[in-house]
């Protein structure tokens, strides 16, 4: 059977860019997202430059039975999946008083959910062969609490927490897991979160998709199992651990507040 990588959040940010080196790499893909033009355009244009076998798969994450289709995807076509790589995630700025419950269970499902469901169905097959790589990721915000995104920090903390916690349990069987870090990132992530106005999304601060991707991708290879993406946002994390917590709490309050325009 072939070896396959999976993605999810594959057709845009840092899923899109980290799909595109994995193509370089001449790996076979399963790119999952829920746009689906975007998405059988991206695997068509990889195909023809790398010639490389790409499923893609056109399935929203926040439905409870997705995870299990994609594994029966995989199954139905004997395709191996020997690294997944759970990317797809969303959050939203504003009190959680306020907050849908719809949305609040969408992002808990996507977030923290389908990530451990698809972990859990992959890894019996993984262990079978006494390989395989997961890569999560997580945020600079699992190191903290988020006045006005504080479901979303949470779910992030779970990854971050969860990632650990699987990657000693799993490296005798030879399968390693890493968790990245990112911190406030250049994507579509930033205007579905309503964040564009936060002063976490100033220049200077936010990164590239193109970056955050390239450092994922080498922690993976690397076999770090906690790796925070760039200087500025080790600094950030790290120093936090030295803050009493009402002045850690105050400060991302103010990060994460929306500009009054």
């Amino acid at each position: 059977m072939k070896e396959f990588t999976l993605i999810t959040g594959a057709s845009s940010g840092i899923g899109l860019e980290m799909t595109k080196l994995l193509a370089k790499e001449k790996r076979n893909l399963i790119l999952v997202g829920r746009n689906k033009e975007q998405l059988e355009e991206l695997a068509f244009i990889l195909r023809r430059i790398h010639l490389i076998e790409i499923h893609p798969l056109v399935i929203d994450l926040s439905k409870i039975d997705s995870p299990k289709k994609i594994y029966d995807y995989t199954i139905e076509k004997k395709l191996n999946v020997v690294c997944l790589i759970n990317n797809a995630g969303f959050g939203y700025t504003g009190e959680f008083l306020n907050s849908k419950i719809e949305e609040d269970f969408n992002m808990m499902q996507v977030n923290m959910n389908s990530l451990v469901l698809l972990t859990k169905f992959f890894l019996p097959s993984m262990k079978k062969v006494n390989f395989g790589e997961i890569l999560n990721i997580a945020s600079t915000a699992s190191f903290q609490p988020g006045p006005y995104m504080s479901l979303y920090y949470a779910t992030k903390a779970f990854v971050l927490s969860f990632s650990e916690g699987i990657s000693v349990e799993l490296k005798p069987h030879g399968i390693y897991v890493t968790a990245v870090c990112p911190g406030p990132t250049i994507t579509e992530f930033a205007n579905r979160a309503n964040m564009d106005g936060s002063l976490l999304m100033k220049k200077g601060i936010a990164m590239s998709a193109e970056s955050v991707a390239k450092i994922s991708i080498d922690a993976l290879k690397n076999r770090k199992v906690v790796k925070i993406a760039g200087i500025k946002n080790w600094i950030l994390a790290f120093s936090i651990r030295f803050l009493p917590r009402i002045v850690v709490r105050e400060t991302i309050k103010k990060l994460n507040h929306l500009r009054k325009i």
